[in-house]
């Protein structure tokens, strides 16, 4: 079979992987894709494959945002007052201390380092298989994104870092 497809073809076919992903996360994988534009829906029989697939990418992203957006929450009156309880937190120039915050920084690395440390990732790996790794990764970076928003103190935030960063 010619696989000679316009750059047109490969966006369609692009965008069937799409669709078939959402219709798998929307329904659980057990209910067939409505037929509006996908001629077959082969590329739907994995639903696992695709569910673990979408995990990661989304892991990935939501990866980047938790490191790349952890400064400005730091500045949040809101986050001053609720997790870091600053007397002055309506103050623009009051500060958490700075051991704190870069602690809050690195803890979620030190979490990050730990799980990628090969007896572990391997552990993982080996025992519980690839897809079943991302998809218990995604499980765990719920959770310590549910620990960082509902947290009070800074000790529960940091552990909700520390277990975000574990995910990885």
């Amino acid at each position: 079979e010619s696989s000679n497809t316009s750059d047109s073809e490969t966006y369609v076919l692009v965008l069937r992987g799409l669709w078939c992903a959402l219709v798998v996360c929307a329904c659980g994988g057990g209910a067939e894709p409505p037929n509006l534009f996908i001629a077959d829906s082969a590329m739907c029989n994995h639903g696992r494959a695709t569910t673990a697939a979408l995990a990661a990418s989304l892991g990935a992203f939501l990866f980047g945002l938790d490191i790349g957006y952890i400064a400005p929450i730091l500045e949040c009156p809101s986050f001053k007052r609720d997790v870091g309880h600053l007397s002055d937190w309506a103050e623009p120039t009051s500060k958490i201390s700075p051991a704190s915050a870069g602690f809050i920084v690195a803890v979620f690395s030190i979490g990050c380092i730990s799980t990628s440390f090969p007896p572990v990732s391997s552990y993982f790996l080996d025992v519980w298989g690839r897809r079943n790794s991302i998809m218990l990764g995604g499980v765990v970076f719920l959770l310590g994104c549910f620990l960082q928003a509902s947290s009070r103190s800074i000790t529960m935030f940091l552990a909700g870092r520390l277990v975000t960063g574990t995910s990885i």
